[in-house]
Order: C-alpha cells, then sequence, then structure tokens
C-alpha cells in the first residue's frame, strides 16, 4: 500500500502504558495529522542522526485514523487506532522521523547524506506491532533544488510490513518501492529526509495499536554505528 505525498512527514502514539513512561517523556498534542501542526512535532536531543519526530493520520484523506507520539531517550513509541473510514480511504498513521531540519515555511534545509555518511542499512527493535505490522519506509526529496514539503517528497516502501517483535536490520537496498507519480524510481541515498514506521489500515475495521522503536541505529556496511558529529 502506498501513502503518497501528502503525508511525507508524520508519526504517532497514545496508549501510554504500552510504552513505558519516564519523567523524560515528550509528547505530541491530541488530534495530530501532521508534524507541522501546533504541539505536533518533537525535538530530538538524543546523540542520534534523528533531528525530530511526529505523527501523520489519515483524517484529511477520508479517514478516521488517530495518532499520539512518545518519545523519551532512546524510544519512539506511537499510539492510537486506524480506521479506514466510511468512504474506506484511509491509509492510516504514520511514526515520522526526521534526519534534516525544516523551515518555517515546510521546507527541508539537507543535512543528512548517507552516501557521504556511509550509512548503508538501519537497525531497530519493534516492541508490540499490530496484527497488520508496521511498515518501515524511507522518505526523500526529489532533488536538492526541491525541497518542499510535500510536494518534492518521495516515499519508498519495502516489500512488507513488519508483523513480530524483535531486532531487525534493513538494507537501504530494500527500499526499492517509490510511491506513485514521482520521478524518483530508486532511492537516492544522498536525498534521505526521514524514515517512517507505517501503521496501514484494515479494510472495514477499527483497529487499536500501539508500539515503540528502540535501538535505532544507522549502520554501515559492515554493520558499525554511524554516529552524529553535531
Amino acid at each position: 500500500m502506498k501513502v503518497g505525498t501528502i503525508v511525507a512527514f508524520m508519526v504517532v502514539l497514545g496508549l501510554i502504558g504500552a510504552c513505558g513512561s519516564t519523567s523524560n517523556d515528550q509528547v505530541t498534542a491530541a488530534g495530530c495529522m501532521r508534524p507541522a501542526d501546533p504541539g505536533c512535532r518533537i525535538v530530538v536531543h538524543d546523540n542520534s542522526l534523528v533531528r525530530w519526530t511526529g505523527p501523520g493520520t489519515d483524517d484529511s484523506n477520508g479517514g478516521a485514523s488517530t495518532a499520539i507520539v512518545r518519545h523519551e531517550p532512546g524510544r519512539f513509541c506511537m499510539s492510537g487506532t486506524v480506521d479506514p473510514g466510511a468512504n474506506g480511504l484511509g491509509w492510516g498513521a504514520i511514526l515520522a522521523l526526521g534526519l534534516d531540519e525544516v523551515d518555517e515555511a515546510n521546507r527541508v534545509i539537507p543535512s543528512f547524506d548517507a552516501s557521504a555518511l556511509g550509512v548503508a542499512q538501519i537497525g531497530f527493535s519493534l516492541e508490540t506491532p499490530p496484527p497488520s505490522g508496521v511498515l518501515v519506509q524511507m522518505t526523500q526529496i526529489q532533488s536538492a533544488q526541491c525541497t518542499q514539503i510535500p510536494d518534492c517528497v518521495t516515499t519508498f516502501d519495502r516489500s512488507g510490513p513488519v508483523t513480530t517483535p524483535g531486532s531487525f536490520r534493513v538494507p537501504l537496498s530494500d527500499f526499492n518501492l517509490p510511491d506513485p507519480g514521482h520521478p524518483n524510481a530508486t532511492l537516492d541515498r544522498g536525498l534521505i529526509t526521514g524514515v517512517h514506521f507505517l501503521v496501514p489500515t484494515s479494510p472495514g475495521m477499527s483497529v487499536a495499536y500501539a508500539f515503540c522503536i528502540s535501538s535505532l541505529a544507522f549502520l554501515d556496511a559492515s554493520g558499525q554505528e554511524v554516529m552524529p558529529s553535531r
């Protein structure tokens, strides 16, 4: 399933107990549809390549999904419900992890270059995936000159969702299914802007979910973690 560029940067969470809670938690506001909305983007201060996180939902596409994102050091959680809505067009909810800064005009400020950094794969642990699984995606801008969100963003999927808890490593070469209608046929590692974790809808059903991503790492070809210079 494809989400499309209208949801290029998004994320979610809601059932607090499922992912734990600490005094260092940051939580997005209720009713968030995209990270650009007030109270819907969390700045990440971890020693990580991730700059920010936030939720995105399909409400503007006729769906009825909900999402809240919770971040604590080393952990990103999202919960709520996914619901295709009365017209069946809703696609679900996304936990978005941004690797570049975004300015007030909603334009990407490119700073992450996977090729230059030697990033060849990502690693993460997944807790309590929903029955439909969690689909890992990469996003990129179309070119160094085309940076406006969402018009200039392409999403690349893997072949299928992760349906079991555990630890995973995913080569960047696995992200080989682009959004339709965009000029980028293959993922450009120099233009990557973010990692998404999509919870898709199930036809005719409203499904509650609550999952967490931890131990997120960007790895070189030998499996060594690539650390930020900032």
